[in-house]
C-alpha cells in the first residue's frame, strides 16, 4: 500500500501505510489540533464517547479495547496542554520532520524494489516510537548530553525489539537512525536542555505510536510520565483504571 495523506489524520489504533513506514502516523494532525479549538473538542468528544461505550460494557477484566479510549483521553489532554505552548509544538514538529524528511530515506533500499517494500513494512512495527521512547528513557536516566548516548539508545532499541518480538531491523540501520536523530537534536533550540528534550521525544513517541496500549516502552517511558504533567485528574483516574500499574 502506498502512502496516503490520511495517515497523518489517522485516528484508529492501527497503521498499514507502508508508503511512509509509519513515520507520518497521526502526529501531524494532532499538532495541528493544538491550534484549532474545534478540532480539539472533536478529538476529546470521540475519546469520551469511546470511554463511555467501554464503561457500559464493563472494564473487568481490562483488555486492549478498554485501554484504547484511556490512551485517547490522555492524547486529548496532551493536545490541550500543547495548545498553550506553541514553542513545544514547533519543537515536536521539528523532530518529526527530521524523521520524515531525512532519516527514513537514509535507511531505505532502492525505492520501489521488493526490498524497499519489505523494509517499509518492518518500520511499521513500532520502529519510530521505539527509537523515540529509547531516546527519552536514556536521556531521562543519564541526565546529560554526551557522546555515548547513541550507542546506549541503539542497544536499548535492539534489546526491546527482540524482547517484544518486533519486526527485525538490522543493527546498522538502527544505529544510523539513532545517530541521525541524535545529531539533529543537538542542532535544535532545546539542545542540551535535557528535560525539554525528553518531553518533546515523549510527546512525539505517544503521538506517532499507533497502539501505545500495546507498546510497553511507550507506556512506561512516555505516556505515564507525560500524564503526570499534562493529564487532568479525571484522565489520571481513568488511566489508573485501565493501567493499574501507572503512578500518575
Amino acid at each position: 500500500m502506498a502512502h496516503v495523506s490520511t495517515c497523518a489524520e489517522a485516528r484508529k489504533h492501527k497503521c498499514v501505510c507502508q508508503g511512509c513506514g509509519g513515520s507520518l502516523h497521526g502526529w501531524p494532525s494532532r499538532l495541528d489540533y493544538a491550534g484549532d479549538t474545534s478540532a480539539r473538542e472533536r478529538l476529546r468528544a470521540e475519546a469520551e464517547a469511546a470511554w463511555e461505550r467501554c464503561r457500559r460494557e464493563g472494564t473487568k477484566p481490562v483488555t486492549y479495547k478498554h485501554q484504547e479510549p484511556g490512551v485517547d483521553l490522555a492524547v486529548a489532554d496532551i493536545v490541550d496542554w500543547l495548545a498553550q505552548r506553541p514553542q513545544v509544538v514547533k519543537d515536536v514538529h521539528a523532530v518529526g520532520d527530521v524523521i520524515v524528511k531525512e532519516v527514513i530515506g537514509a535507511l531505505d533500499p532502492p525505492k520501489g524494489s521488493e526490498d524497499w517494500k519489505a523494509h517499509r513494512r518492518r518500520l511499521l512495527d513500532h520502529f519510530w516510537c521505539d527509537l523515540l521512547a529509547a531516546l527519552a528513557a536514556t536521556l531521562s536516566k543519564v541526565k546529560r548530553w554526551y557522546d555515548d548516548v547513541p550507542d546506549l539508545v541503539a542497544r536499548a532499541i535492539l534489546e526491546c525489539r527482540e524482547r517484544e518480538r518486533r519486526g527485525p531491523i538490522s543493527e546498522a540501520l538502527v544505529r544510523l537512525a539513532v545517530k541521525m536523530v541524535w545529531r539533529s537534536l543537538g542542532e535544535m533550540a532545546f539542545a542540551g536542555q535535557i528535560d525539554a528534550c525528553v518531553r518533546v521525544l515523549r510527546i512525539l513517541a505517544v503521538l506517532i505510536c499507533p497502539e501505545p496500549e500495546r507498546h510497553p516502552a511507550v507506556l512506561r517511558a512516555c505516556l505515564e510520565p507525560l500524564a503526570k504533567e499534562t493529564a487532568s485528574e479525571v484522565t489520571k483516574e481513568r488511566l489508573k483504571q485501565v493501567f493499574p500499574e501507572f503512578a500518575v
